[in-house]
């Protein structure tokens, strides 16, 4: 799927009130600061250059421009993760908590400096134009 065949999708899905579907959709590169992908399916879509990163380990995770981390069935803002981290694990990994907490704090981690990254990013590129 190339990119102008993903927006369509999504124009289209929106019209409908629907959740986009872009699997396997070619977004390389594209600009999606300011896009609502909530809810929308990126399972196996290329994301390199568009600031969304995904990370496969346990679970699948999938840290979002808006600040969402998806991780495994579970999807909550990056600030809210580390006051569910306690009740998730026993929840989700009640024999291995503490591998399963420490997975999620690196991935945690790994989305925060990614995510100051592309924002100090885009405030170099308002302050050249």
């Amino acid at each position: 799927m190339t990119r102008d065949e993903a927006l369509k999708i999504v124009a289209e899905a929106r019209e409908d009130g629907v959740v986009p579907d872009l699997r396997d959709a070619n977004l390389r590169g594209a600009d999606l600061r300011g896009a609502n992908l909530r809810g929308a399916n990126l399972r196996w879509a290329h994301l390199r250059g568009t600031g969304v990163i995904r990370v496969y380990s346990r679970y699948e995770a999938t840290c979002y421009l808006d600040g969402r981390l998806a991780y495994g069935c579970e999807t909550h803002h990056i600030d809210e993760w580390s006051s569910l981290l306690d009740d998730l694990c026993e929840k989700h990994e009640p024999d291995h908590a503490a591998e399963y907490r420490a997975e999620i704090e690196a991935i945690i981690a790994l989305c925060r400096v990614a995510t100051t990254r592309i924002e100090c990013a885009a405030l170099a590129r308002k302050e050249e134009e």
